[in-house]
């Protein structure tokens, strides 16, 4: 609290905060199982494949979200979510990810969709129906930049310039063990503003993970309470 004195008046102030720390959308679509990187401390239980995505998702259908049981499932809740997240496994590893994000943001009235990426397929020349989409749907790419991901800062600015040329909204997220590790990581990237920031706490168990208020849609189609997620990972 900050309590400023003007003359005979006070008025004490509550500052904003400087990073967002309560990142937690209503609902959660994990689209895919399959990840292209294998990131040391990843709680997700996923397969890694990489190469041609439609060579992969052919190869493990059931690991990937049908765009029918996508559709069936929004049509079916019994509460519209104010916002909703698209998770993997690495979502863009989906070969129809782009009609994904284009299918849930008509069928839901969700002022806030959110991607989470690693942000590598945005090096890939493969990528223009999906950034079509993205700009399309206002869906914000929330990039993972932290220890665990391995990402760097000379690409992680070549990530957010390329975004900022195509006008399409950012965050960024840093997910660490402490405070102090997330300052680090975060001070190395002065280059993005603090309200692009989202500082979360790294979970060391399952009951720490996010639970979504309304759920979340599994690649295989069902709407489940809990993340996909491993039991017992290693930190």
């Amino acid at each position: 609290m900050l309590e400023i004195n003007l003359g005979s008046q006070s008025r004490t102030y509550s500052p904003a905060p400087l990073y967002q720390t309560d990142f937690a959308p209503d609902l959660v679509i994990e689209v895919t199982s399959i990840c292209d990187r294998a990131c040391h401390g990843c709680y997700a239980n996923n397969i890694l494949a990489k190469g041609d995505k439609a060579t992969v998702a052919k190869k493990f259908p059931q690991l990937f979200l049908k765009l029918s049981d996508l559709t069936s499932n929004l049509h079916a809740l019994e509460t519209s979510p104010a916002s909703l997240s698209f998770r993997g496994g690495e979502p863009t590893r989906h070969p129809e990810l782009h009609r994904i994000l284009e299918i849930a943001s008509s069928s839901t009235p969700s002022k806030k969709n959110y991607l989470e990426t690693h942000g590598r397929w945005l090096f890939n020349d493969d990528n223009k129906d999906l950034l079509d989409a993205i700009a399309k749907t206002g869906t914000i790419v929330k990039i993972s930049h932290d220890s665990m991901h391995e990402l760097s800062t000379e690409d992680l600015k070549k990530i957010t310039d390329l975004l900022i040329s195509k006008d399409i909204e950012f965050l960024i997220a840093i997910t660490e063990n402490s405070y102090n590790e997330f300052l680090k990581c975060r001070n190395d990237i002065a280059f993005v503003q603090n309200e692009k920031i989202v500082f979360q706490q790294k979970a060391q168990f399952d009951h720490e993970l996010l639970k979504p208020k309304i759920g979340v849609i599994s690649c295989d189609g069902t709407l489940k309470k809990t993340l996909n997620s491993k039991i017992g990972f290693k930190k």
